[in-house]
């Protein structure tokens, strides 16, 4: 990766992408952009994390920032802390689901939501061209620490929540659980979440804030084999695992273990069926499972919009949707904060448990069959050449270009395709989602003979 600067802050390998000077710059951008204002800043446990905190803290304050330090804290907890202190925006110190290696400024702004294109542009014409705005001594303030976010935020949640979930039900039901957070910033408000919930019976795993990332982070299927055979001999209802800023979930099943990060979202949505009036927002990436869920529901439909969750969030708002999110495992949920949230994911997973009165192994058999293919093809350019041989090669079908290149072709065995540059990586993704692994891995073959 080396260095990847977006609207959505900057990512790299620390000291050899992002160095102190880029990590200062971007800093000194983003607190000359917020005028003065007041900043919440949180990291996950990367061994990086208070190195970089010194450095954005200390450019934040040249600017004339006010800044509120939360400590090691969930990607979820510091954009809630932006909310309900009406603070101007915030700093999350966390590269997500990347490496250890790795090292990321995330940009929130009021309300805790990611800046929007427009406003990304902004800061990033501030730091590519050094407009910064240094205050004068007299104006430079000291950063307030502050230790109780986790609580806060788990009250709240448990507050907003309460007219969708039936927190009575679940506390009763004393569901058996396994969390693994992956030692990331998870470990610190895991527990303090199932407390106030009242599910005792909880096994955490992987939740040492002290300890390296015990496997590559990202929650999907082959990074979670050793969990798998870790959860094999354990008795549990359902398990839960995070990337390592805790906003997005994954789960494992009693028989089938880990399925696919696709199957959180849909399963979350289904026990509040019957609150859904409005919208749910997705983006290209996402699977059909959402659209089956919620295909009886009356004005309700499955709105897909470019990949990042800013653009997500923004569809959401001018719908006025309750729930959204990304099929990586992230789920929004609007009355809380408009953010993908691991901990809503929990509550939200829990509650259809209750209101289907099933295992989450016969939730997921009712779930239709699809197969999912991800994959990475390195960082390969799209030419005008193979968009026509893909038009020429897949023809019976709908393409969207607003974020790549989506295709779906409709019939008795759908299909859907997404080629895209990653937000993340200097990497080029492919997803393909079809009924069967021969029809998937057939589509895959011919997609990769028209580069």
């Amino acid at each position: 990766m080396v260095l990847k600067v977006s609207i959505a802050g900057v990512r790299g390998d620390v000291n050899i992408g992002l160095t102190p000077e880029v990590i200062m710059n971007m800093s000194l951008a983003y607190g000359t952009y917020m005028k003065k204002s007041r900043i919440v800043i949180g990291t996950d446990t990367r061994p990086t994390g208070e190195m970089v905190k010194g450095i954005v803290i200390s450019a934040l304050l040249a600017t004339g920032c006010k800044v509120l330090d939360i400590g090691i804290a969930p990607t979820p907890v510091v954009a809630y802390m932006v909310k309900h202190l009406n603070y101007a925006g915030g700093i999350i110190i966390s590269a997500s689901h990347n490496d250890i290696k790795y090292n990321a400024l995330k940009l929130l702004k009021r309300d805790g939501i990611f800046l929007d294109n427009e406003e990304g542009n902004q800061v990033y014409d501030l730091y590519v061209n050094k407009k910064f705005n240094l205050v004068d001594h007299s104006q430079i303030s000291k950063p307030e620490i502050f230790n109780d976010a986790s609580k806060i935020f788990v009250k709240h949640l448990k507050k907003y929540l309460e007219e969708y979930v039936d927190f009575k039900a679940i506390r009763k039901r004393n569901f058996k659980i396994i969390i693994d957070a992956v030692n990331g910033a998870g470990s610190v408000t895991n527990k303090i979440f199932f407390e106030e919930l009242g599910i005792e019976n909880v096994k955490y795993i992987n939740s040492q804030i002290d300890k390296p990332f015990p496997r590559s982070p990202e929650p999907i299927k082959e990074n979670l084999k050793d969990v798998e055979e870790i959860l094999k001999k354990e008795n549990f209802d359902i398990s839960f695992v995070q990337d390592p800023d805790a906003d997005r979930l994954g789960f494992f099943t009693p028989k089938k273990l880990f399925i696919s990060e696709e199957l959180t979202l849909p399963i979350a949505i289904e026990g509040i069926l019957d609150k859904l009036e409005t919208s749910v927002v997705v983006n290209l990436a996402t699977s059909q499972w959402n659209d089956n869920i919620v295909k009886n529901v009356k004005k309700v439909k499955v709105i897909r919009v470019p990949i990042g969750e800013a653009n997500v969030v923004k569809r959401m708002q001018k719908e006025g949707s309750l729930v959204g999110g990304e099929g990586n495992g992230g789920v929004i949920f609007s009355k809380f904060h408009l953010g993908r949230d691991s901990y809503v994911g929990i509550a939200l997973i829990l509650n259809t448990l209750i209101k289907k009165d099933k295992t989450i192994d016969e939730l997921v058999d009712e779930m239709p069959f699809y197969f999912i293919h991800k994959e990475k093809l390195g960082n390969i350019s799209f030419s005008d050449e193979t968009i026509k041989t893909l038009k020429e090669t897949f023809y019976k079908g709908t393409y969207n270009f607003i974020d790549g290149v989506y295709y779906f072709e409709k019939g008795q065995d759908p299909f859907w395709f997404l080629l895209r540059p990653s937000n993340t990586e200097p990497i080029v993704r492919l997803q393909v989602e079809g009924k069967t692994e021969k029809q998937v891995k057939s589509i895959v073959k011919k997609i990769k003979n028209c580069f």
